[in-house]
């Protein structure tokens, strides 16, 4: 798209949403990611996820954020995915999916290439 990636590093969800607000992006994907929570001013998050041109958000349920998702995506829980978690002392640990996800509920790193907008 004509683009160069930054080196530097990348947004918070509050700095996304004021980028978004100025137009840059235009579209936003939020993976089990609350734009509300973090933010103080609920009424300019709103403003902002109801300005994108395409909002896709990934969860295991319903949220505030999935009320302006132009696309929603069955996400699975913990539970039903194996991977590592890394914690802020960058501690990584490994676990196994405890149970089996429902339906259509997929890990999050092989979601965007699962589904189609209808």
């Amino acid at each position: 798209m004509g683009r160069v990636l930054p080196r530097g590093p990348g947004s918070t969800v509050t700095e996304m949403l004021d980028e978004r607000w100025r137009r840059d992006p235009r579209a936003l994907d939020c993976r089990r990611e609350r734009g509300d929570e973090p933010n103080p001013d609920l009424n300019h998050v709103r403003r902002c996820l109801a300005a994108c041109e395409l909002l896709v958000v990934q969860d295991i349920f319903p949220s505030e954020t999935s009320r302006f998702a132009h696309v929603v995506l069955p996400a699975a829980a913990s539970v039903e995915k194996a991977g590592t978690f890394t914690n802020t002392e960058r501690r990584v640990q490994r676990f196994d999916a405890a149970v089996m996800a429902p339906g259509e509920a997929r890990p999050d790193w092989r979601s965007s290439r699962r589904w189609r907008a209808a």
